[in-house]
């Protein structure tokens, strides 16, 4: 089987139900902490968490918050919403009021636009930071100018015909 899911969890431990299954994205836990490094050399101290309602988003809050421990973070917030909800003011509110230098919006796809675009309508000044699960057109075309701006790891395929040969 070949996943194109990034949680480290689907290939280890290495067992006889995994010996056969392989994932071509990074790690989430390799990309939590390129996030949280890039944070704590840009003067990020404290940390907003809006984040999926499901396996994503436990995922990613288990390995952010350990990499933010790591880089000396402190995540003042765990907020989270349904890929299908329409609104997030509530979780945007809530993270706002906790007054963090950032957010990390931990989602895939195009549901990762609505926290991202509700920030910016309620004003957040803060940087945004994405996970690689947005590394997409369609978030792009989804999100458009509302997601200017905003941060996310990503692998060097996404952008292999750009690179040096």
């Amino acid at each position: 089987m070949i996943s194109l899911a990034a949680s480290a969890a689907i290939i280890s431990p290495m067992d006889a139900k995994r010996a056969w299954v392989f994932k071509t994205p990074q790690n989430d836990n390799l990309m939590a902490d390129a996030i949280a490094s890039y944070m704590e050399a840009h003067g990020v101290k404290t940390v907003g968490y809006i984040g999926f309602a499901d396996a994503y988003g436990d995922g990613w809050y288990s390995v952010f918050t350990a990499a933010a421990a790591a880089h000396h973070l402190k995540v003042v917030t765990n907020e989270r919403y349904s890929r299908t909800d329409s609104s997030v003011t509530g979780q945007v509110l809530k993270t706002m009021a906790a007054n963090p230098d950032a957010v990390l919006i931990a989602g895939a796809g195009t549901p990762s636009a609505l926290p991202a675009r509700t920030l910016k309508e309620r004003k957040y000044t803060g940087k945004i930071y994405q996970t690689h699960g947005v590394a997409n057109n369609d978030f792009l075309r989804v999100c458009g100018k509302d997601c200017e701006g905003e941060l996310l790891p990503a692998g060097p395929i996404l952008v292999a015909d750009q690179l040096p040969d």
